[in-house]
């Protein structure tokens, strides 16, 4: 009796271990393009540009909503202008993080949630953000 028992849970672990190298070799392949990262291609913002906008994306993720108003004030008196605040969220229940965001030319990965600050300033494009 313990001969069967043994034979069959051998039997058993030889076909699974086959069965994981099988499926790893001709199972299903990811479908589509590769993830795009999330980027605008800007470059990375200067101070003081930097702290303020830093400070109203930190704000924005602590509240969970877009708080621009008061820091967009002190950007457009440096000389800013086009100030947008942009909060990127994982939508989908599938992934559990957003695909790589780069913002001023640093790329985060597996982040949840990401606020962007971009800008102009002298007729070039400028951002800076954080991800959490």
């Amino acid at each position: 009796m313990k001969k069967k028992i043994i034979i069959i849970l051998s039997i058993w672990v030889i076909l699974s271990t086959i069965f994981g190298i099988c499926y790893k070799k001709y199972g299903p392949k990811p479908k589509g393009p590769h993830i795009q990262p999330i980027s605008s291609g800007a470059k990375a913002a200067k101070e003081p540009f930097k702290t303020i906008g830093m400070a109203a994306v930190e704000t924005s993720l602590k509240r969970n909503k877009p708080v621009l108003a008061p820091f967009a004030k002190e950007m457009r008196e440096l000389g800013a202008e086009n100030i947008n605040l942009q909060i990127e969220r994982n939508s989908s229940s599938i992934t559990k993080s957003l695909p790589p965001v780069i913002i001023g030319g640093k790329t985060h990965k597996n982040k949840t949630i990401c606020g962007i600050v971009s800008y102009d300033y002298k007729g070039k494009r400028y951002e800076v953000g954080t991800c959490k």
